[in-house]
C-alpha cells in the first residue's frame, strides 16, 4: 500500500506550470536567449524551467524509503516479541542487531533512489512515442503583412511560451510515470531483499560472539530434569503395553490411540521375526556335505552300530554255553591269558 501511493498527487490532471505564469516563461525565454533559428526554443529554458520541478520528486521518494524502514522495524519487533517470549530480556538485545542490519539497508538503498532522482535531474530524455509526435514539431513564427516590430515580437513570444509550457507538462508526466516503477523497485530490492538475505546470518553470527545472550537462550536445568522425567514415563508405559498386549482380554479392553498401538504391532512383528531367523538353520548347497558336524554325526552312528553288534554276539554266545556253574570256578580261556599282561611261561622241555 506504502508503494502504491507513491507521487499520486503528481499523476492524473496535474500540470507542472501551474505555479508559472506566462511572464515567468517569457523572463525565462529572455535571459537564455541566443543565437538561435526561428522556431527552434532553446534547450537551454526548457532545463531552467524543468528542474525545480523534478526537485520535487526526491523528497517523496525518500519519505517512502523512510516509511518502508519504520513499518519493517515495528513488525520485526513483534516478530521478535512472539519468538522470544520466553525470554524477554533476550528482546532487547536481538532488536539492536536488526535495528543494525535495518539502518545498514536504509542507507544503501537511500543513495540509490537519490541517484535515481539525480539520473532524472541531470539527463533529459525520453523515447516516448506521444511526446516524439506532439512535442517535436518547429515552432511556427507569425509572419503577418503590415504588422512588424512589438506586435510580431510579442506573437512570437506567445507561441515560443505555449509550446514550453505544453513540453513541460507532457514531459514531467513521463518522469513520474517512470520514476513511479523505479522507486518501489529500487526500495523492494534494496532494503526488503536485502533484509531478508543478510537478517538470518547477521542474528546468528551475533548471537553466538555475546555469551550472556547465548546463555539467556540456554534452558533451564529444572527444564531439563523435567523433560528427561517424563520421557523415561513415557518409554515405561510404552514397555508396560506390549506387556499387556500380548493379553487378548486385556488387549481387547485397552483404549489407545492409533500411532502408539502401530508402534507396540511393529516392534512384536521384528521380534517374532529376530526369533525365527534364530531358530531356523543356515542351508547348505546341494550335493556337498557338511564337513564339521555331518562327518561327526556319522562316526557316531557307526560306532553305536558296532557296539551293538557285539553286545548281541556275546548273549548269543552266552545263551548256547547255559548258564554258568554256580559256585565252581571259572578257569580262564585262551583268550583270556593271552589278553592278560601276566608274561606267559613255556613248558619245560626234558630230554626225549
Amino acid at each position: 500500500m506504502l508503494l502504491e501511493n507513491v507521487y499520486r498527487e503528481y499523476t492524473g490532471k496535474y500540470q507542472a506550470t501551474k505555479d508559472l505564469t506566462d511572464l515567468d516563461i517569457e523572463k525565462a525565454i529572455i535571459m537564455h536567449e541566443g543565437d538561435s533559428l526561428p522556431g527552434f526554443p532553446s534547450v537551454d529554458v526548457f532545463v531552467y524551467l524543468i528542474t525545480p520541478e523534478l526537485k520535487k520528486l526526491q523528497d517523496p521518494a525518500l519519505d517512502l524509503l523512510a516509511e518502508c524502514h519504520l513499518y519493517i522495524e515495528q513488525l520485526a519487533e513483534e516478530i521478535a516479541q512472539k519468538i522470544f517470549s520466553r525470554f524477554p530480556a533476550v528482546v532487547n538485545d536481538i532488536m539492536e542487531i536488526v535495528s543494525k542490519v535495518l539502518m545498514e539497508n536504509r542507507d544503501k538503498t537511500g543513495k540509490v533512489v537519490e541517484a535515481i532522482i539525480e539520473s532524472e535531474e541531470g539527463y533529459l530524455f525520453t523515447n516516448d512515442r506521444e511526446y516524439m509526435e506532439k512535442c517535436t514539431d518547429i515552432v511556427p513564427a507569425d509572419d503577418q503583412d503590415g504588422k512588424e516590430g512589438a506586435p510580431r515580437k510579442a506573437s512570437r513570444n506567445q507561441s515560443y511560451v505555449n509550446e514550453i509550457r505544453k513540453r513541460l507538462d507532457m514531459y514531467f508526466k513521463i518522469i513520474v510515470r517512470g520514476i513511479r516503477d523505479s522507486v518501489p523497485k529500487a526500495i523492494g530490492f534494496f532494503l526488503v531483499n536485502g533484509i531478508q538475505e543478510h537478517i538470518q546470518y547477521e542474528l546468528y553470527a551475533e548471537v553466538n560472539k555475546n555469551e550472556r545472550m547465548a546463555e539467556t537462550l540456554g534452558e533451564p536445568p529444572e527444564v531439563t530434569a523435567e523433560r528427561r522425567t517424563l520421557n523415561t514415563s513415557l518409554d515405561t508405559m510404552k514397555k508396560a503395553l506390549k506387556v499387556l498386549q500380548r493379553d487378548p482380554e486385556i488387549t481387547a479392553t485397552l483404549d489407545y490411540d492409533d500411532e502408539l498401538s502401530r508402534d507396540i504391532k511393529e516392534s512384536l512383528k521384528e521380534a517374532k521375526l529376530q526369533k525365527e531367523k534364530a531358530s531356523t538353520p543356515s542351508p547348505h548347497p546341494r550335493g556337498a556335505p557338511h564337513r564339521g558336524g555331518d562327518m561327526r554325526s556319522q562316526h557316531s552312528d557307526s560306532s553305536r552300530l558296532d557296539m551293538s553288534n557285539m553286545s548281541m554276539a556275546s548273549d548269543n554266545s552266552q545263551n548256547r554255553r547255559g548258564p554258568p556253574n554256580v559256585g565252581q570256578p571259572q578257569r580262564p580261556g585262551p583268550n583270556h591269558m593271552q589278553n592278560s599282561g601276566a608274561p606267559q611261561r613255556r613248558p619245560a622241555q626234558g630230554p626225549i
